[in-house]
């Protein structure tokens, strides 16, 4: 009996703290663009139904920085699907020259909420370099954004199965 009410009290303790946490607004760097879902190498991607998980929102482009290649005349660029998770649309476009990728975009990362936001400003410049060490989609998953770890891996692979046909 003892066990269960200090349980209870820890619980709701951690509630109250958790209801009364205050965040920061945090810097909007967002481009809206519409989502397609097949994988295409060239043109605008066409717009989309909207709803929340569905691709029609905001997304997140990842920095190209710096450390970015200069793209060439022989490089291709091909964009993934869309893959949706409970969080919202991840899409990737890859650039490769000959069999190598030399640059991975992501066109979309969840953004609807502000903790989404901040974890998919994180996670990509993350993925983009894992993606660019290991050269595939075989890449680990970021510890606190792993569903946006695995839409990005899975768009990442459609856009390498694409470019292979």
């Amino acid at each position: 009996m003892r066990r269960a009410i200090v349980a209870t009290l820890g619980t709701i303790a951690g509630l109250v703290a958790l209801l009364n946490y205050k965040t920061t607004a945090l810097p909007q760097r967002v481009n809206a663009l519409g989502a397609g879902t097949t994988p295409t190498t060239t043109g605008a991607l066409p717009g989309d139904t909207g709803g929340n998980n569905s691709g029609g929102g905001p997304g997140t482009t990842a920095p190209s920085g710096p450390g970015s290649p200069t793209t060439q005349a022989n490089d291709r660029v091909v964009k993934g699907n869309q893959f949706d998770n409970q969080f919202g649309p991840v899409q990737v476009e890859v650039t490769l020259r000959g069999n190598k990728i030399v640059d991975v975009n992501a066109l979309q990362m969840p953004t609807d909420h502000q903790q989404s936001l901040f974890i998919s400003e994180q996670a990509a410049p993350m993925l983009r370099q894992e993606t660019l060490t290991v050269q595939s989609a075989q890449i680990d998953v970021i510890g606190g954004a792993t569903y946006t770890s695995e839409s990005y891996a899975q768009s990442l692979q459609s856009a390498l199965d694409a470019a292979k046909r």
